[in-house]
């Protein structure tokens, strides 16, 4: 089955390279965005230094391997880090959408970016996130996996994790679906974009702490959805919204943890050390969980029934590429989706 979406279509009409160039093109963009985010990063950690006892102990002399990792520990989970580290993906979201509008003449409609019913869209995403979050916790504590949980207090910082959130995954979806995807697609076919996006999606996350094969799948089969959804939905909005609800609330409100981000959450909800899900052992980090997979299982299966359903709902005469309307240049480029099947 091929798909061809108005996205893809819009993509065409800007610059567009071989498959592997549209790859290699891509990390230098990612680093030189990344290197920036870096700097800013280094100034909130070299401010969070002095929050801790540096001075005290330089001036002691009492320099030791177990200081120096105390320090360090207090400064990751120095909540000025954590927000710094999330604020500093706007740097993403304004650099793709420069690089792919100034450089690549592509239009905002490319990326996803559309303007009918952006909120309700958005707001969607946040439903379908927080379900995939509900149902993951429901799952464990119908298996008896939830030992406890904890209340921790609301804090001044979940306003400002609110919106890092908000900027943290709307610059990964931009960056891997809305540029990454669309660009291979555009020449390679949608099956080839899914299948490399998917790739660098989960190697980005490769050395996120607490990495295991189950969770790597997790990942990959993550990328595989947000994919499929971005693709069906023709927005980047709803696919944002879910990664928004999923990564802020599993972060802000179940102590989860989202790689490298550390610090309180207004709830803490704590896992039996080891017992079985399903026939798997996991453990209280939770990258090691089964449960998120049984979820994500489920969602990819509702996911291929819309994706048919909307198949079956595309009359023969838009299945000819060349009886398709022209995109209009009046709003944000939201056309209806086509889909050509060849068999």
């Amino acid at each position: 089955m091929k798909y061809q979406s108005q996205m893809i279509r819009e993509t065409q009409k800007g610059k567009v390279s071989s498959v592997w160039m549209e790859c290699v093109m891509f990390l230098p963009v990612y680093f030189v965005l990344e290197i920036i985010k870096g700097v800013m990063l280094f100034v909130a950690a070299f401010i969070a230094i002095f929050r801790t006892d540096i001075v005290e102990i330089a001036m002691s002399g009492e320099v030791s391997t177990q200081a120096y990792n105390r320090i360090v520990a207090e400064v990751i989970a120095d909540p000025l880090v954590a927000a710094t580290l999330l604020l500093s993906c706007v740097v993403t979201v304004v650099g793709v959408i420069f690089f792919c509008v100034k450089v690549r003449n592509r239009s905002l409609a490319s990326m996803g970016i559309v303007k009918k019913k952006a909120v309700r869209k958005y707001l969607l995403g946040c439903l379908i996130g927080a379900g995939m979050l509900a149902a993951v916790f429901g799952l464990l504590a119908l298996n008896g996996n939830v030992s406890s949980i904890q209340y921790n207090g609301l804090s001044v910082w979940l306003f400002v994790f609110f919106v890092g959130f908000l900027m943290q995954t709307a610059s990964e979806e931009l960056l891997m679906r809305g540029y990454l995807m669309n660009s291979i697609s555009a020449r390679g076919g949608v099956t080839l974009g899914i299948v490399l996006n998917t790739v660098i999606f989960t190697a980005l996350h490769l050395f996120n702490p607490g990495m295991t094969v189950l969770s790597l799948f997790n990942i990959a089969l993550l990328g595989v959805i947000f994919s499929l959804l971005f693709l069906l939905t023709e927005n980047i909005w709803v696919v944002s919204g879910l990664h928004f609800c999923w990564n802020f609330l599993s972060a802000c409100f179940t102590g989860s943890g989202i790689g490298d981000i550390s610090f309180r959450p207004v709830f803490s909800i704590y896992l039996t050390e080891t017992k079985s899900f399903l026939g798997l052992d996991i453990g209280v980090a939770g990258n090691d969980l089964a449960a998120p997979l049984v979820a994500l299982i489920v969602l990819a299966v509702l996911v291929v029934l819309v994706a048919r359903k909307k198949k079956n709902q595309v009359p023969e005469s838009r299945l000819d590429d060349e009886e398709q309307p022209q995109p209009s240049q009046e709003s944000w480029g939201e056309l209806p989706a086509s889909i050509s099947a060849e068999i």
